[in-house]
């Protein structure tokens, strides 16, 4: 590698590294690249970091631009700090940098192998750019397409529609006070639920579902999203009546009980009160799980790609 990059630099830079089997000097296996004095061939033969899309390249061949003084030899196996130059009939990126992978008998470092890559085409990572029109254009954009791509390929339901009312939800809510001290309780300020570190403070947004692209269809759907401007909560949606665009859900799990919630069938019943979560009820944690309805064709094209066989 370099020799002025450290691996700690070239590990913050790179957006993918992979460790991998140079194939062919002086070669290219995307079309778009015309000068291949610097560009090589690579088996990928694990990928250990990057969006989980990019795992569907395991096991492939994908074209790798040398920074400048860099040399490999033709079967040489490396650690390659990468990031994107071109999305096409496959993958292109622009090195900065590898080093040697360990020696044999030394443990890798955990990745994903070819073994665990999961059944998402390679083309669902390049979906999205290929609908915008951005397939070859600004790197900054390629990644944001391969980061919704792998939002879409995980996600439960897709859906285009309308938020129509928002609301706390139920275990968010203030515990009702009960017996005699009622009535004096309310002249009083609600009480507020225990304070715990990183509360997410759920709300719940109904969204009339205009549109579905993946999973079964439905006409309205319950979005669970934290209403915390906390430092673990602050990239999530924060969704508001009358906001339309495009909604990648993953389906929600049931919420905690209280602290200290009463046992038993009175203990039940009060769960039961405060509501549960039901099968339309999903969550939205990502920054990219809401999209504006102009990136529809393109979501579309990607739930389509990645959606499962039947």
């Amino acid at each position: 590698m370099p020799a002025k990059k450290s691996k700690e630099s070239l590990s913050r830079q790179a957006r993918f590294v992979f460790v991998g089997t140079v194939q062919k000097l002086r070669a290219a296996n995307v079309a778009e690249v015309d000068d291949k004095e610097r560009t090589v061939v690579v088996h990928v033969d694990r990928v250990e970091k990057g969006p989980e899309s990019m795992s569907a390249f395991v096991g492939r061949d994908v074209t790798v631009k040398l920074a400048p003084r860099e040399t490999v030899r033709a079967g040489e196996q490396a650690r390659f700090f990468t990031n994107g130059w071109l999305f096409a009939e496959t993958l292109a990126v622009e090195s900065l940098g590898h080093e040697p992978v360990a020696p044999a008998g030394v443990p890798r470092r955990r990745g994903v192998s070819a073994a665990s890559v999961p059944s998402v085409a390679p083309r669902a990572v390049l979906a999205a750019a290929i609908a915008a029109g951005e397939a070859t254009s600004e790197p900054a954009a390629r990644l944001r397409a391969a980061a919704i791509a792998e939002r879409v390929a995980g996600a439960d339901v897709v859906v285009r529609g309308r938020v129509t009312a928002v609301r706390v939800a139920p275990e968010a809510r203030p515990a009702p006070r009960k017996g005699a001290r009622a009535a004096a309780a309310a002249t009083e300020a609600p009480p507020r639920a225990p304070i715990t570190e990183h509360d997410p403070q759920w709300r719940e947004a109904e969204i009339e579902v205009d549109a579905v692209e993946k999973g079964p269809r439905k006409r309205k759907v319950v979005v669970r999203f934290p209403g915390s401007d906390d430092v673990r909560w602050y990239r999530a949606p924060k969704f508001e009546p009358g906001q339309e665009g495009v909604f990648i859900l993953k389906a929600a799990a049931q919420p905690p009980k209280r602290a200290g919630a009463r046992k038993g069938r009175v203990a039940a019943a009060a769960e039961v009160a405060e509501g549960a979560v039901g099968a339309d009820t999903f969550t939205a944690l990502d920054p990219d799980d809401f999209q504006p309805s102009e990136r529809e064709p393109e979501i579309r094209a990607l739930a389509t790609t990645t959606e499962e066989p039947e």
